[in-house]
């Protein structure tokens, strides 16, 4: 705390990581598993609609997200450069860029890997789908 030491940056980033997976298991799994629940019970029809619906919400979703995000993180900047720093509008504006951080640089693009692994999960199992539902 008084400066002296030089900070821990590798326990620092492993903290993060550790806790980010104990967390990420769990949307990982229904992911992973809502493909291969619905394509075994309701067949191939059923996961196509979910894929539909994945893409397409989740498409608008995250460019809402990035959008949005990269609209709040910069209109802080924007009161930077017009001098109004350490105004009430300032720190309003400190708000929407906590908030526009992580809506751009991670929610967004989340949100895409979730669609690739919906999609890659379907397509492999794909054949199992159809063997299941052809007994």
């Amino acid at each position: 705390m008084t400066g002296k030491t030089k900070p821990d940056y590798a326990k620092c980033v492993d903290v993060a990581t550790v806790a980010s997976l104990r967390e990420l298991w769990k949307s990982a799994t229904i992911t992973i598993a809502t493909p291969i629940i619905l394509g075994v019970i309701l067949g191939p029809t059923a996961v196509a609609g979910v894929l539909m619906g994945a893409v397409i919400t989740g498409l608008f979703l995250a460019y809402h997200l990035a959008n949005s995000g990269g609209a709040w993180d910069n209109a802080k900047k924007y009161l930077e450069i017009q001098g109004m720093k350490g105004t009430e509008e300032h720190k309003i504006t400190i708000v929407g860029d906590v908030i526009g951080d992580p809506y751009k640089d991670t929610a967004g693009p989340a949100l895409n890997t979730v669609i690739k692994l919906l999609n890659t999960v379907s397509i492999v199992f794909v054949s199992a789908f159809i063997a299941i539902l052809a007994l």
